[in-house]
């Protein structure tokens, strides 16, 4: 099991953001199951939305994309708002990246992300990082 954020789901739809990474996430996705916060959601409809918005995606595309997210082997879960509240203070991320690194810490899990800063905390706290 990983924690995957938003970002790797983000560059396997939307156009030019093609990233070895995120196929090889997908791919491990098959045989293995990702936890995300409860958030993740948000986040890839916000990104989709923002598409339309920019015209970088139709609305059917985003509403097929938002409809195969519940074939996706992804266990979601909610963070302890104190321990996001900290680990947001102690790496200078937003809380909801810190939902991220809660995750990983918690369950001892890799992550997976194309966020650098994301990357970098977590690294700087010992998680493993999938390259």
């Amino acid at each position: 099991m990983i924690v995957m954020d938003a970002s790797i789901a983000l560059a396997n739809v939307l156009p030019d953001e093609e990233s070895s990474l995120a196929y090889r996430v997908l791919d491990l996705l098959e045989s293995e199951s990702a936890l995300a916060p409860t958030l993740w959601l948000y986040e890839v409809a916000s990104a989709l939305r923002i598409g339309q918005i920019r015209k970088r995606v139709d609305q059917e595309f985003a509403d097929a994309v938002i409809a195969g997210v519940k074939e996706l082997n992804i266990e979601f879960e909610h963070p302890d708002g104190v321990e996001l509240l900290r680990l947001s203070r102690q790496t200078g991320l937003t809380v909801y990246d810190a939902s991220y690194l809660a995750l990983c810490l918690k369950h001892q899990l890799p992550l997976a992300s194309l966020d650098r800063r994301l990357v970098s905390s977590a690294r700087e706290l010992g998680i493993e990082v999938l390259t």
